[in-house]
């Protein structure tokens, strides 16, 4: 396999390890890129705030799409990820709980779901007096 220095291509036309001459610098736009970011720039410092407030008011999803396609990726991961410490064990404490109020619940009209004695109704019913 013989190496053709000027086109930068190996035989099979394949680029060689290390080609530095071919392609524009990495972070380099063309001019078509740059006049059009300019462009853009132009129209949002004369319209900008304005039109971002009525499409955000007319049309939510297109303003969020456009925050989406605008903001890198990193920014939206950092800003829409959520935290969440979570014991389980207060969970199946809550469930618990909902369980015993929603039986209190669906049963309160029936006879009283828990036999006491006499002098522990008494002691447990609450003075309406006071």
């Amino acid at each position: 396999m013989s190496n053709n220095s000027r086109t930068g291509r190996d035989d099979k036309g394949r680029f060689l390890t290390g080609n530095t001459g071919g392609g524009r610098p990495k972070g380099s736009r063309n001019k078509l890129g740059e006049a059009f970011v300019q462009a853009l720039a132009d129209d949002f410092s004369e319209h900008g705030v304005v039109a971002v407030e009525r499409v955000r008011q007319s049309d939510p999803s297109t303003y969020l799409k456009i925050i989406g396609n605008t903001l890198p990726r990193e920014v939206l991961q950092l800003a829409l990820s959520v935290n969440a410490n979570i014991d389980f064990a207060d969970v199946e404490e809550a469930k618990n709980y909902l369980a015993a109020y929603r039986r209190v619940r669906d049963h309160r009209d029936e006879a009283s779901i828990i036999d006491l004695n006499p002098e522990a109704e008494t002691a447990w019913r609450i003075d309406d007096d006071d």
